[in-house]
């Protein structure tokens, strides 16, 4: 009789070139759709495969430069972060372990949020986790719009003028 074979499950490899790309399009696409369910304007998207099996990506866009912008603005900067999760867990890739390699992946975006909201006066501010919060909202309703654009972004590379 034979001892029973146990097997030590490992988590998916986050890092290979396909699921790289496809996190950072997510993560593109998510800012953009974010820009434009706050009243702003995207004018790019990009992404990029880099030499190092890995890839970039960035959005271009523009709020306007009132409170409801620069609250606009932060949900956007935030919402990248959330898609990326969101496709992570779509695809049953998320762990602890990635989790704490996109945070450090995205050194970026929650200053950058973190900066719109300081623009807002105090008293009138919200807190990043309210806003965390409506973005969370935000890319669970609008996850079609999203996965639609990451696709077009994967395909195409560089999206222009983006209105839908």
């Amino acid at each position: 009789m034979s001892a029973p074979h146990t097997a030590t499950a490992r988590p998916p490899d986050i890092r290979t070139r396909d699921a790289v790309f496809n996190r950072i399009a997510h993560h593109e696409a998510a800012h953009a759709v974010g820009a434009l369910r706050t009243d702003g304007r995207v004018i790019s998207v990009h992404i990029r495969l880099t030499p190092d099996g890995g890839a970039d990506g960035l959005t271009h866009m523009e709020h306007s430069a009132d409170d409801e912008g620069f609250r606009g603005a932060a949900l956007a900067s935030l919402a990248g972060l959330i898609g990326e999760r969101q496709w992570l867990q779509h695809n049953d890739l998320l762990t602890a372990a990635h989790t704490s390699e996109i945070d450090r992946d995205i050194t970026g975006d929650i200053p950058n949020a973190q900066d719109c909201l300081n623009r807002i006066p105090r008293e009138r501010r919200p807190s990043l986790h309210v806003v965390q919060r409506a973005a969370e909202v935000l890319v669970a309703r609008h996850w079609d719009h999203i996965a639609d654009l990451a696709a077009r972004l994967r395909t195409d590379r560089e999206l222009r003028h983006i209105t839908r």
